[in-house]
C-alpha cells in the first residue's frame, strides 16, 4: 500500500466531526476507520497520499483545538502492511 495514514485523537463527538468535515474538505483524504478508546476520547485515522495527509492533519487540528481538545496528531508514510488487519481495518471491513 503505497498511501500514507494519518491519525488524529481529539476529545468529544461534537470535535470529532468538526476535525473530519476540516480534513476531508481541505485535501483528498478518505476516512478509513472511527474508535472511541475511552475517556471521551475519539481516534480518527485517514488514509491518501502523504501530502494530502499532512495538510488535512493541519486543518483538521486547527478545526479541533477552536472546537475541544487535541490529544494526539501522528502521520505515517507507507505504514508497514502488517498494521493492516489488526490496527488498522483493511478496505471492506466494517470495522
Amino acid at each position: 500500500m503505497n498511501q500514507s495514514l494519518g491519525i488524529v485523537e481529539v476529545e468529544g463527538l461534537v470535535t470529532a466531526t468538526t476535525t473530519i468535515d476540516a480534513m476531508c474538505k481541505h485535501a483528498f483524504v478518505e476516512v478509513v476507520h472511527l474508535e472511541k478508546t475511552g475517556s471521551g476520547w475519539i481516534t480518527i485515522m485517514i488514509q491518501g497520499d502523504l501530502a494530502s495527509v499532512q495538510a488535512a492533519l493541519e486543518a483538521g487540528e486547527e478545526a479541533a483545538y477552536r472546537h475541544g481538545q487535541v490529544v494526539a496528531v501522528k502521520s505515517i508514510p507507507r505504514p508497514d502492511e502488517g498494521l493492516y488487519g489488526k490496527l488498522i481495518p483493511k478496505a471492506g471491513d466494517n470495522g
